[in-house]
């Protein structure tokens, strides 16, 4: 596998407005919205929790999301784990 750091600077989109978009800016992006994503899991299963469902009705809900997973992945490209 290749170092991160050998890649990281590899331009990816060059805009004369943007400016330059980076591989690690790209990555550093996805890894915000996971952030973002995983709060609004939590807002979801705290309301969930009121609901008539059950905890395993809401598990199976919850197993369904990938974020984890996702964020995983990207932390393993960004030599982060």
């Amino acid at each position: 596998m290749i170092d991160y750091t050998i890649i990281k600077d590899l331009i990816v989109y060059s805009d004369p407005i943007i400016g330059i978009i980076t591989l690690d800016d790209i990555l550093n992006y996805l890894l915000l919205q996971i952030q973002n994503q995983k709060k609004f899991e939590e807002i979801v299963y705290s309301n969930l929790k009121f609901s008539n469902l059950t905890d395993e009705d809401i598990a199976s809900i919850f197993n369904l999301s990938t974020t984890n997973t996702v964020e995983m992945y990207l932390k393993t490209i960004k030599n982060e784990l």
